[in-house]
């Protein structure tokens, strides 16, 4: 009989797992309580999502939403055609945000006071409810941030290429993070 004490990574895998249950759970119930203001026009939109073709993604978000970032769009759509109830897909993006923003504050070994802060600050908030577009772009940013070096390579690099699958903020945030983790110094210009 093996008497060898689990890994740290399965630590890991459990502390992901029991943490996602409640953000789901509260992301659900706090998705379900927010109803109005700009709620109506993207469960309108998360609806039409349902019936439509994958060339109608763009059309139908920028007349429902007024918006035109084809990685929502693109996002919502799978969720649409996968689960119908949008409060549902939402809550499993918001876990898997939960997820990721968890695993980047293990890994840059942040305190447990802070863990606390972060996860109770007025943004996470925001981004775990009316603002999904924003929270779709942060959801890439935070799953490059929390990879390893190859993994963060290629996203920032992504998110640096293509700046219009992003929200603007998201832009703004990831450029100069982009460059930080990109070693440019092995380049010269040559006259």
């Amino acid at each position: 009989m093996d008497h060898r004490k689990p890994s740290a990574r399965l630590y890991r895998i459990i502390a992901y797992l029991v943490f996602s249950v409640p953000s789901f759970l509260l992301s659900l119930a706090y998705s379900r309580a927010y109803l109005y203001g700009d709620q109506v026009l993207y469960r309108n939109f998360y609806e039409s999502l349902s019936s439509a073709n994958i060339r109608e993604i763009l059309y139908l978000q920028l007349i429902s939403t007024g918006s035109s970032e084809p990685l929502y769009g693109f996002i919502a759509w799978l969720g649409a055609q996968t689960i119908q109830d949008k409060d549902v897909f939402f809550s499993i993006v918001n876990s898997i945000f939960c997820i990721l923003l968890f695993r980047l504050l293990l890994k840059n070994k942040a305190s447990a006071f802070f863990v606390f802060l972060m996860f109770s600050n007025y943004y996470i908030f925001v981004l775990l409810g009316p603002a999904e577009r924003l929270k779709v772009s942060f959801l890439f940013l935070l799953a490059a941030a929390s990879g390893e070096r190859f993994t963060r390579t290629l996203l920032f690099l992504g998110a640096a290429t293509f700046p219009i699958f992003r929200h603007l903020y998201s832009w703004l945030l990831a450029s100069p993070v982009t460059w930080r983790h990109l070693n440019f110094h092995a380049l010269y210009v040559c006259d």
